[in-house]
């Protein structure tokens, strides 16, 4: 199993009606390659944390970072680990209070390997 976490900020507002369309899909497709997750969103700003086999999970990581709906991707860690934290959830969404946009400094401390 491998899991890896990075942050991003999308290029513009989406609506929660956007992020619902596009949770659908992420949700489908994640589903089908065996990949669990977490995406929080706060302050326009995304983490997400992504765990599966690690060849899905990174094949996924270089879609993500050329996708044009967000910007400033930061690989912010990767490895191996024994279980899935997310069993069962091809993506958990949530979305977190605050006005800090995440940074590699500024992480809840879910993120951690």
């Amino acid at each position: 199993m491998f899991k890896l976490c990075y942050i991003s900020q999308p290029v513009r507002e989406f609506s929660f009606k956007e992020l619902d369309s596009m949770l659908v899909l992420f949700r489908k497709n994640n589903h089908n390659q065996g990949i669990t997750g977490l995406l929080l969103y706060r302050a326009q700003s995304f983490c997400q944390i992504l765990e599966g086999e690690e060849a899905k999970v990174t094949e996924l990581f270089r879609t993500i970072q050329t996708d044009n709906r967000h910007q400033n991707v930061v690989l912010i860690s990767q490895g191996r680990i024994g279980s899935a934290a997310f069993y069962g959830w091809s993506m958990k969404f949530t979305v977190l209070e605050g006005s800090q946009i995440f940074s590699p400094t500024n992480l809840p401390p879910i993120v951690d390997l």
